[in-house]
């Protein structure tokens, strides 16, 4: 996968976006909607009734969760080995139905289009999604997921559409019609499969 075309971008950090907002507590989280494995943008049902500049002001609010989210999740299996720890109470049915639905799918590197994007994929993914409706909070909330398992988050190792997305907000550039995110239940399929499969076990031993 092509590099971000971003060649001098600030570190990526929840600080790098603590200054988009000084009102964020008062703003809702807003899931993806329809498990469509996109963030809410301007065009998104989920805002209908909201202005444009308020609408601008809620997706800067999804930035600033979403990179604080990434950064306390990495620096959480980069303290702890990642293979004892529990990201839900229902880890072990969550690896058991990702892995008989997505065999094909390799933890250790994601292909963003084929195994994501693609029409064939997103159908499949949204048969899945619902089955965690009732058992993960904020199951469909827009979540950032590392391509590559043995690197942090970076311009290169976040899934394309949404990096682009969240430096575009912190920069004030246009925001793009085509973003990309997948929801929390993806995030966790991933991860927990990550941790329990030793991909992710990498990070504490470096320490």
């Amino acid at each position: 996968m092509s590099a971000v075309p971003v060649t001098k971008s600030k570190p990526f950090s929840a600080e790098t976006a603590e200054n988009v907002s000084a009102t964020s507590h008062s703003i809702p989280q807003l899931h993806c909607a329809a498990f469509s494995i996109a963030p809410p943008h301007f065009n998104s049902p989920v805002l209908p009734s909201l202005s444009l500049s308020m609408k601008v002001h809620v997706e800067k609010i999804w930035s600033v969760k979403a990179l604080h989210h990434a950064e306390t999740y990495f620096k959480l299996i980069s303290s702890i080995d990642a293979k004892k720890m529990r990201l839900t109470k229902i880890d072990d049915d969550i690896y058991c139905e990702f892995k008989e639905t997505f065999p094909e799918i390799d933890v250790e590197n994601l292909q963003e289009i084929e195994q994501f994007k693609s029409d064939q994929a997103k159908d499949k993914w949204r048969n899945w999604i619902p089955k965690f409706e009732a058992k993960v909070q904020d199951f469909n909330y827009g979540t950032l997921l590392r391509n590559r398992a043995a690197e942090d988050y970076g311009p290169d190792n976040a899934f394309f559409g949404v990096y682009t997305f969240i430096l575009s907000l912190i920069s004030q550039v246009a925001v793009s019609d085509e973003v990309f995110a997948v929801t929390r239940i993806q995030f966790l399929a991933i991860e927990i499969a990550r941790n329990k499969e030793g991909y992710n076990s990498i990070h504490s031993v470096k320490k």
